[in-house]
């Protein structure tokens, strides 16, 4: 079998002259065209869902529009070898980016628990903290959340 590549290939004058100028409307229509758009001719009804990742964002891009707060949720206590779970509600217009417990009752009252899970609900507003108790005694906890909207 011939080896392809034991000699050069060579194109002829009228090919490679194409071939040049194929090449410079590949490389300058992407700069041309991005010129003639302007900014702000694409809106966030021309961009599908998911389309555009944190990564694709140059940053700072949103950052001026992104205001964080806080919600405090209810109180829960466990006792026993129970376990219970508490969801804290962000308001609306925002999403629920994390959360947590805060041990109300002393740490030495003789009970051993804990915080099994922390996460966000299914409902990107809702935050949900499950705190289990191992032994006898009772233990408290304040829960709470943290709110973003991207106003």
């Amino acid at each position: 079998m011939r080896n392809l590549f034991s000699r050069p290939v060579t194109l002829s004058r009228g090919a490679f002259i194409v071939a040049i100028v194929a090449l410079c409307v590949a490389v300058t229509g992407g700069a041309y065209a991005a010129n003639k758009i302007g900014k702000g001719a694409v809106q966030a009804k021309n961009i599908a869902n998911g389309a555009v990742s944190a990564k694709k964002l140059a940053k700072g891009t949103i950052a001026k529009k992104v205001k964080f707060s806080t919600v405090t949720g209810p109180s829960v206590s466990v006792s026993g070898t129970e376990s219970k779970a508490v969801n804290v509600t962000c308001p609306n217009g925002t999403q629920a980016v994390s959360g947590g417990p805060e041990l109300l009752s002393p740490a030495n009252s003789g009970n051993s628990a804990a915080v099994v899970s922390s996460f966000r609900s299914s409902n990107i507003r809702i935050w949900t903290i499950r705190v289990e108790s191992y032994s006898g005694g009772s233990k408290s906890f304040g829960t709470s959340a943290v709110c973003v909207s991207l106003g």
